[in-house]
């Protein structure tokens, strides 16, 4: 009985140290990611969150720039591995189905389409006119994914 406890105890205090060491907290810079998350908003990353699954749809992730090393940004997942995602003046199409995720483009972000690979993904930030993103740099490798926004002021399936 008390070996059990012991036990117990002793996987409530690794699974809070390995959460602790796992998690990152970034502090959000710019526009990008309004209205889910505003300028100046502290969020905390989960990195391990997609070590045995893979970003979903929507997910609000924190990624590496594919061209600027080190520079990290807030996006929301659009497009998943195998997908042909496009822009245009109806929003956002999957596979050529239209979402309903309201989605707010610039007209010269119409015609703007992607051919995922294997381990591809489209990610935008939620103000698409004030956000640099897949529009910009292209698909990301899922390398680049390095975690999940898991908490802040931030809404999950509300934003495409």
């Amino acid at each position: 009985m008390i070996l059990s406890f012991i036990q117990a105890r002793f996987s409530r205090v690794w699974e809070r140290l390995l959460a602790m060491v796992c998690t990152k907290w970034i502090r959000v810079r710019g526009p990008s990611m309004l209205p889910t998350v505003a300028h100046g908003a502290w969020v905390r990353v989960d990195r391990r969150a997609y070590r045995n699954v893979a970003p979903s749809r929507f997910d609000v992730v924190l990624i590496e720039h594919p061209h600027r090393h080190g520079f990290l940004e807030v996006k929301r997942v659009v497009g998943l591995p195998g997908e042909e995602v496009a822009l245009g003046p109806t929003g956002l199409t999957v596979d050529g189905v239209h979402t309903v995720q309201p989605i707010t483009l610039k007209p010269e972000d119409y015609g703007r389409e992607w051919r995922l690979g294997a381990g591809q993904y489209v990610v935008l930030g939620d103000n698409r006119p004030r956000s640099t993103d897949s529009r910009d740099f292209g698909a990301v490798e899922r390398k680049h994914i390095k975690g999940r926004v898991t908490l802040g002021r931030v809404n999950h399936q509300s934003h495409a």
